[in-house]
């Protein structure tokens, strides 16, 4: 080589000095140890980004699954300073909620139908189940009404129909609104009237009957 070609050379070293973050920089690549992109990182189909000596973390999109997966030891974690949301492509629907110090909710169609509470959990809409095992009362509210029963049998078009708690110990039978059968406390049972005075009362202006088959006894 001549002294002018020796001279180029020492120009190109210099200039592919990859121990340089400038020059790694001004050629669109990273430094090993670290560094910004201002750009996008496409990955192909199958191509891993993988985290851990262990390969422990690794995301990449299958073809036909956008995948992440966690195939170390201990836990996936996924924080959020105050919330982490889970949704739609178009970021615009909910299917969960989650709020620090609060409430999980779960969507469907993007309306809420289960968030838990500091007491339990509040459901929205109609409970299915093929069984149910509780350790506590099952219906725990206050007495209700004959309008709105603390416990409602039917509603709708099969009219009101229920079990109210008018008062301690004491339960009412409603249909249509109105009550036709009371248990007391004392376990006098009330047919008409909501203060028996016996363990069987009946009151109706027409009487009652006590019969059995081909039998009638009337009582006025």
């Amino acid at each position: 080589f001549t002294d002018t070609d020796e001279s180029k050379l020492d120009g190109i070293e210099a200039l592919a000095d990859v121990t340089d973050a400038t020059n790694v920089a001004s050629a669109g690549a990273l430094m090993t140890s670290g560094g910004t992109v201002t750009g996008d990182i496409n990955f192909g189909d199958n191509d891993k980004a993988i985290f851990g000596a262990g390969s422990d973390l690794q995301i990449w999109h299958s073809g036909g699954s956008s995948i992440i997966k966690d195939a170390g030891t201990g836990t996936l974690w996924i924080g959020g300073s105050s919330e982490i949301a889970l949704g739609n492509p178009d970021i615009t629907e909910y299917f969960v909620r989650c709020f620090d110090n609060g409430a999980v909710n779960l969507y469907y169609d993007h309306a809420a139908k289960l968030a838990t509470t500091s007491s339990g959990v509040d459901v929205t809409g109609t409970v299915t189940t093929d069984g149910l095992t509780s350790s506590a009362a099952i219906v725990s509210q206050t007495g209700g009404s004959n309008s709105a029963p603390a416990i409602a049998i039917t509603s709708g078009s099969l009219g009101v129909n229920g079990i109210t708690a008018p008062s301690a110990n004491t339960l009412g039978f409603v249909t249509g609104t109105g009550e036709r059968m009371r248990l007391t406390s004392a376990g006098r049972l009330g047919l008409g009237i909501s203060s028996p005075s016996a363990g069987l009362h009946v009151e109706d202006d027409n009487g009652a009957i006590i019969s059995r088959s081909g039998y009638s006894q009337y009582l006025q």
